[in-house]
């Protein structure tokens, strides 16, 4: 580059370094794109009449300096390479001067830098933990004193926060430290996820979930639930469904769309309004969404739906299943079922029918329950169904060292505890539709959500515990139904035994407090029978009477009562790709390599 023309790109440089107002405005067009005159006028702050022409004169600048161009066609004005490269040069002269001048200045997590200024902690205390003014200019004296003996050239926003938070426990002051604190996670555990999820074979977005699950995880914790029901959780004795959304969503999403009112109706769902549906209930659930179709929805089944039904799921490995209901089902509709278990490795969507035909999963419903055993209200249209939270049988058994009788009063001292969490659920819910934070679901409901939104406690482990209380087995199903009973009575909710996120982590947690005696297996979550020899029909019958909130049946073989079950066959993996695959298969469904009998 000749001296002259490095001379004149100086001027320029310099030019617009001495103008505010032109600074201002490549700045703003750095900022938000492409703008038309009168909007570049305005967010410049030239608005009154008399300083049209100041504008103009320094845009027209811009432009002659090739700092800004216009776009004909769209009448809009856009930084240039050079502009950008001048609006740099200005921050790294600007930053520096800062730095020089001895005062300590703060990197904001807005993306700017402002001088460090105590009135800014004492806001932040008031605003968003309600602490009293003087104990906030106290804290914040304390933490000026601090900082300023680190000798840092930049603070951040975070490490003032943590100076600050450090002071609020020191000083015994956590009811504040619970609200200032921010929520995240360290570096490490996000690079270890990201590690982790490529290994298994998960996408990106996996990612964003399990790192959204621990923010929402902390937000939990910190809330304002009461301390006894998270120290419940935490300890082991209960489990919180879907800790990480136990704030925010429902568990069970039910619809009948030959009942439903409003926008869902028989007479005004088309199929494109259903596929919305589909979409948007599928991500305000954590466990299942279940629909029973109507007449004009069947027919479309027929045409590869059920393969663009799992592409309307999240991808996220904890989206929720959805379950589709239809009273009879014919043979296309099975064949189609049926081809689409076959190619799909993880099927979310399940075919829910009152027949029992040839399918490796389906679901047989004979007395109105979802796939994950919850029992529905047939006179509902809408139904939300909350699982406040899962009891720990197993770990309660090991409390009453083996007991009976103190078993029971073990379980009865938690009666406040799952009252609590009851209460405080269905509150939330209640304020996240009426927010709007759930909003397919508030379409749909067009009454109070109160009238739609059934609450329940579920059992984990409720077979472990009669084993570690060494109840004879001709006794079993009595002292089960005694302790169900025992519990809707004094809690005065329905309770059931069905599928959650409890049964892992409870078993988890007891094996590492309690010895590997607990690790072998999850917690049971229902019913998982696949030899016939072991079919207690009595049992079934006990236990749907009087589960209120319902239970998970899982069978591998068709039984005549009329109950709902999933029937699901058993599975061997595949020894050269290790898919599972259904033992009615000789090959594999994704390989074709030929497949060894499972073990019995």
């Amino acid at each position: 580059m000749s001296s002259n023309l490095m001379t004149k790109r100086l001027k320029i440089i310099f030019s617009v370094l001495a103008s505010k107002s032109r600074l201002e405005i490549i700045r703003i067009l750095a900022a938000k794109g492409g703008m038309t005159y009168t909007e570049l006028k305005e967010a410049s702050g030239f608005t009154p009449k008399r300083e049209s022409g100041k504008f103009a004169y320094h845009l027209k600048k811009l432009v002659q300096q090739n700092l800004v161009v216009q776009n004909k066609q769209e009448r809009k004005y856009m930084i240039t390479p050079l502009g950008r490269l001048v609006l740099s040069l200005a921050k790294q002269i600007e930053e520096e001067s800062l730095v020089s001048s001895g005062r300590l200045y703060v990197r904001e997590s807005s993306q700017r830098i402002e001088e460090f200024d105590t009135s800014k902690i004492v806001q932040s205390l008031i605003k968003e933990a309600n602490v009293p003014l003087e104990v906030a200019q106290n804290i914040a004296s304390e933490a000026e004193s601090r900082i300023y003996k680190f000798q840092l050239t930049y603070l951040t926003s975070p490490l003032i926060r943590e100076v600050v938070n450090s002071i609020l426990l020191e000083q015994g002051l956590e009811q504040y430290w619970k609200k200032l604190s921010r929520l995240g996670m360290p570096v490490y555990d996000l690079e270890v996820m990201l590690e982790e999820t490529s290994k298994e074979g998960e996408g990106f977005e996996d990612v964003v979930y399990k790192a959204a699950e621990r923010i929402f995880s902390d937000y939990l914790v910190r809330s304002d639930l009461p301390t006894d029901l998270i120290d419940a959780h935490f300890n082991g004795k209960i489990h919180l469904s879907f800790p990480e959304n136990w704030m925010f969503k429902p568990d069970v999403i039910a619809l009948d769309l030959n009942l439903l009112d409003g926008i869902a109706n028989k007479e005004s769902l088309t199929f494109e309004n259903f596929i919305k549906l589909v979409y948007g209930l599928s991500r305000e659930a954590n466990a299942e969404v279940f629909i029973k179709i109507n007449e004009p929805m069947i027919e479309k089944l027929k045409k590869e739906s059920f393969f663009m039904l799992q592409s309307l799921l999240p991808s996220t490995t904890r989206s929720p299943v959805l379950t589709i209901h239809v009273d009879k089902v014919d043979d296309e509709i099975i064949n189609e079922y049926n081809r689409f278990l076959l190619k799909v490795k993880k099927p979310k969507v399940l075919l829910s029918t009152n027949m029992k035909v040839q399918a490796p999963l389906l679901l047989v419903n004979n007395d109105n329950k979802t796939s994950i055993g919850f029992k529905l209200n047939e006179e509902k249209g809408l139904e939300i169904g909350i699982i406040s939270a899962s009891i720990n049988l197993p770990h309660l058994a090991n409390e009453a060292q083996n007991e009976e009788s103190y078993f029971k009063v073990k379980v009865l001292l938690l009666k406040d505890i799952l009252q609590d969490a009851i209460t405080q659920k269905n509150k939330l819910i209640n304020n996240r539709l009426l927010m709007g934070l759930l909003p397919t679901l508030k379409e749909l409901a067009v009454k109070h959500p109160s009238e739609y939104i059934s609450p329940l406690v579920n059992l984990a482990g409720l077979k472990e515990s009669m084993i570690m209380l060494n109840i004879n087995q001709e006794d079993v199903i009595k002292k089960e139904i005694e302790l169900i009973n025992l519990l809707q009575e004094k809690i005065g909710y329905p309770v059931s035994w069905i599928q959650d996120d409890s049964g892992e982590r409870l078993a988890h947690l007891d094996s590492q407090k309690l010895g590997k005696r607990f690790s072998l297996r999850p917690y049971s979550l229902g019913l998982e029978i696949y030899d016939e020899n072991n079919f207690n029909e009595q049992e079934i019958k006990e236990l749907n009477k009087h589960l209120k909130g319902g239970l998970r049946l899982t069978l591998g073989f068709h039984i005549n009562e009329k109950t709902t079950y999933l029937y699901k066959e058993k599975e061997v993996k595949c020894k050269k790709c290790g898919w599972n695959n259904p033992i009615s298969l000789k090959n594999c469904r994704n390989c074709g390599y030929p497949l060894e009998p499972a073990k019995t």
